[in-house]
Order: C-alpha cells, then structure tokens, then sequence
C-alpha cells in the first residue's frame, strides 16, 4: 500500500482494511503484535483501531477481549476504496504451509507481469468455508482467479460466480490447469539413478494418501520391467506418515535395518533436510555412501553448496499463457484442457556416479 495520508495512524488503518481483505479473520491481533508487524508506535496503533471503529470496522473494544471485526462493514469499505478493480487474485490455501514459500515466489513473477497489464494481482489466503470465499469475490469482483492447490470444489464454485478461473495443481476436469506430473517426476529420478549406476534406490512417500500408491503402482510396474527390474513397493516406494523428522528418521531406519539403498529420492526440500538429518545422525557421508535426489524446484536448492542433483519443475515459463486466459485472449481462450508443466534434470554433487 502506497503512503497516501498525512498522518500514520491514517495509512496504518488503511493498510489493516486492505489486509483484513486479502486474509480474512474474526479478530485482530493485539496492539503489540500489530505494532512489530507494521512498525509502528503503540499510539499509532491504538489511534488507527480508534478510526476503524468510527468506520464500525471494529465492534466496540471489550475489556480483556481481542477486538473483533464487522465483515459486513469491512466488505464496504473494500469495496468504496476500489479493492479489487482491476486485480487478479492468487489463492493459496493456509493447509499447506510446506509450500507457501513457494507460492509467493510464483505469486511475486505474476504479479509483475500483472504489472505491465496495468493490473494489480492480490495474494489471498483461503477462507476457511466456501461461502465466506464467496462474499469476498462478490465484493472485489476480480477479472481473474488462480488457485494453487485448492480442492476441485473451491475452483469450481468460483467459475460458477463467472469469474475466470485456471488452476495450479488443480484436479477439476471443469477448470483450465496446470499439473505437475507426479509420476513423471518419480520415473525421471529413477532414470537418473540408474543412469549413475545405482540399483538400490528409493523413494520415501511422505504423507501421501494412499490413492496415490494405488494410481501410480500399476503404472510403475510396466516402467522397472522395461528396465529389466522388478518393482518392489514397500521398498522402492514406501509410505513413511507422521508429523515430524522424528517419524521421517523411523521410516528410513526401517528401510536401512534390511537392505540400505545406494540413492535416495526425496520430495520438497523439508523432505531433503529430514533425510539430511537423518544420515548426518548416523555417520553416513552424501554421496560418499549415500547419495541423493530431490523432486522439487524450490528456490532454496540455488543456495546450498555443494550443489543438490533434482528433477525440476518450473511454472513460472506459463505464466504468461495463464495471464492471457485469465483476459480472454489468445488462442483458444475458452478452451478447458489441462497442460502438464515439463520437468528438467539439473544435475548436481549429491548424486554420486557408480557406472
């Protein structure tokens, strides 16, 4: 928000307006915590909740109470500044925090090329129940939607408002996505390691449900025998559940106690420092003994010496196509299909050559 009031208390009240539209809540934090997060004093804080509640943004403060919002009142007052006009929302659902690094990297090369269009793309984190993502849309009535891995109901209601909507890991036949190729992603690490000369590769699934073994198994089988292997489930593809490096550790000790793979493939880079802790604990070298692959384009990767070898898959070259269906231009604008984003190899120290 560009500082646009004489006062502080003025542009700190109308930032809160326009955070408390893009990321809904019932309550506000406390004084303190809102002064930390906008830099500002406990006065210009106190000052700026007075305003809100002059506006009836605020219900009246209650002694040892947080201060609550009037949605209904923040609604109009979003939408008499304009909030909205112009804009293309990027929804990114609050359940998975694993990814939210990523999506605001995405999120920021969109937003410049929103930019150019004289454009404004907003970041909002999903609402919890449907219909409180409906008000809001009502409200700000944006040209476009992007949801980055809702399930297929959220987009689909949202494209039923007639709102043009594309999703990024989006499983509704109804909606224009873009999908990462899951098994894609598993069958070019193995590739990769084969290629190194290791046989004794695995790749832990970490909280996947398990329609996804079921999906991808079948498929799987057909692969390793085209490579003159035989695919062992619990082995080259084991489902490790839990909550933390603690049941991570407990999955992989089960798979080094019978037969200690030579390579390792794992997910999202939390996954890399959970099996990274893991051999660092018991003495195993990457990739003196162990070596590692990882499935993920996440940024970190470019900032860790020596280098991680990855399958990497990048969404940001799509944008523009997305920009331009999200306006209704370009070839085919109406056409609902689904574009599977290609992956590349980048190869790196951690995977160590046998061959």
């Amino acid at each position: 928000m560009q500082l646009q009031h004489l006062y502080r208390w003025q542009n700190l009240a109308e930032a809160l307006i326009e955070d408390l539209t893009r990321e809904p809540c019932r309550y506000l934090p406390g004084v303190q915590a809102l002064g930390q997060k906008y830099q500002v004093s406990r006065i210009t804080v106190e000052r700026a909740l007075d305003h809100l509640e002059q506006l009836q943004v605020l219900l009246p403060a209650q002694r040892g109470m947080r201060r609550e919002i009037n949605q209904k009142a923040l609604r109009d007052q979003a939408k008499s500044r304009g909030l909205g006009a112009g804009r293309i929302l990027y929804i990114c659902d609050r359940s998975l925090p694993d990814t939210n690094y990523l999506n605001r990297e995405r999120f920021k090369a969109f937003s410049k090329l929103c930019s150019r269009e004289n454009l404004q793309a907003e970041y909002l984190v999903l609402p919890r129940r449907l219909q409180d993502l409906k008000v809001i849309l009502r409200d700000i009535r944006p040209k476009g939607v992007i949801t980055v891995s809702l399930e297929a109901a959220f987009s689909e209601a949202i494209q039923k408002m007639g709102i043009r909507t594309i999703g990024l890991g989006c499983s509704s036949p109804r909606i224009k996505r873009y999908n990462v190729s899951y098994l894609h992603l598993i069958t070019s690490g193995f590739q990769q390691a084969w290629k190194a000369g290791h046989t004794r590769v695995t790749t832990p699934l970490w909280n996947k449900s398990a329609s996804v073994l079921e999906r991808i198994t079948p498929k799987l089988i057909p692969f390793f025998e085209s490579h003159g292997m035989s695919f062992s489930p619990a082995y080259h593809l084991p489902s490790l559940q839990g909550n933390g490096p603690e049941d991570y550790h407990a999955g992989l000790a089960k798979l080094f106690s019978h037969t200690p793979p030579s390579c390792i493939i794992v997910g999202n880079f939390f996954q890399y420092l959970m099996a990274s802790s893991f051999l660092l604990q018991r003495g195993i070298k990457v990739p003196g003994d162990v070596s590692l692959i990882s499935l993920s384009e996440d940024p970190h990767f470019d900032h860790l010496s020596p280098c991680i070898a990855r399958i990497r898959n990048s969404s940001l070259s799509h944008m523009p196509a997305v920009l331009d269906y999200l306006l209704d231009r370009g070839v085919n604008p109406d056409l609902i299909d689904e574009t599977i984003i290609e992956s590349s190899w980048m190869p790196g120290d951690s995977l160590k050559n046998l061959s």
